[in-house]
């Protein structure tokens, strides 16, 4: 009878052993390896590029004038008016107008002459 109960206490001892086992893995599920769930950083918006005109008006002109804006776009003008560069710029951007040719008879001028594009 000695030998069942010895037995018996075995089968009880290699039970236990095995429980504790499978608890020490994390219950078996992949190893004990933690994985944190992240959500996806959303993407980062880029603002739109603002492009931009400049001109302004002439008054008082007689003859040919040529302006000329940041030294490589130029604009033949001869009559008074509203005038507007065919290059744009980037808003934020520097501009520079300056008087190319003028007619010889007259001395134009350029108010407002440097500054930056920024919105209407």
């Amino acid at each position: 009878m000695l030998f069942s109960q010895a037995s018996s206490v075995a089968r009880i001892g290699a039970v236990a052993g095995a429980v504790m086992l499978v608890a020490s893995c994390g219950g078996g599920g992949g190893g004990g390896t933690f994985l944190p769930m992240v959500a996806p950083t959303p993407p980062a918006t880029v603002p739109p590029v603002v492009n931009h005109s400049i001109g302004g008006t002439v008054t008082g002109l007689e003859g040919r004038l040529v302006l000329q804006n940041n030294a490589g776009d130029d604009l033949q003008l001869s009559a008074d008016g509203k005038f507007t560069f065919a290059t744009t710029l980037v808003e934020g951007s520097d501009y520079k107008v300056s008087i190319r040719t003028q007619p010889l008879w007259q001395v134009c001028t350029v108010t407002k002459d440097t500054g930056k594009p920024r919105p209407t």
